[in-house]
């Protein structure tokens, strides 16, 4: 595991209150940040959650994305809600099978992941219909700041 790598282990266990010490290696604030807007290539795609689930977990790691864990919610044949918790962060995906829609973003932070790739992966059985990637975690070059909001 390279530089970048946060590496987090327990130090000791009292009455059962965890104590957590992080090393000096940090993962970099920077990320980027994929937010899509998809249509699936084959009509019946969506209709298979256990596809879409396999094909987003195969996409990861060809993004060399560390999964963590997954959790999802099956709406049947209506679609699915799924998170994969990535060490780098995450990817989250809504489906609308009946629709041919999904929602799906990708953050993540570091070095480590390819996610450069993400775009080329995700076009082997969806369109892309919209895109906004955005990059994350850098202090110094902030457009916009809110000091306040209000409902």
């Amino acid at each position: 595991m390279g530089p970048n790598f946060l590496f987090c282990f327990v130090l000791l266990f009292y009455d059962n209150i965890s104590f957590v010490k992080c090393s000096n290696s940090v993962v970099s604030t920077v990320g980027v940040h994929y937010i899509l807007e998809l249509s699936a290539k084959e009509n019946d795609f969506l209709f298979d959650n256990h596809k879409v689930l396999e094909f987003f977990n195969n996409v990861l790691k060809e993004i060399d994305a560390t999964i963590v864990s997954v959790s999802f919610k099956e709406f049947g044949t209506c679609g699915m809600s799924g998170v994969f918790v990535l060490s780098e962060s995450h990817l989250s995906f809504h489906t609308w099978p009946e629709e041919n829609y999904v929602s799906a973003d990708l953050y993540v932070c570091g070095s480590k992941t390819k996610h450069f790739k993400f775009l080329k992966e995700i076009s082997k059985k969806f369109e892309v219909n919209d895109a906004l990637i955005v990059k994350r975690g850098v202090k110094d070059h902030i457009k916009y700041k809110v000091d306040k909001f209000e409902v």
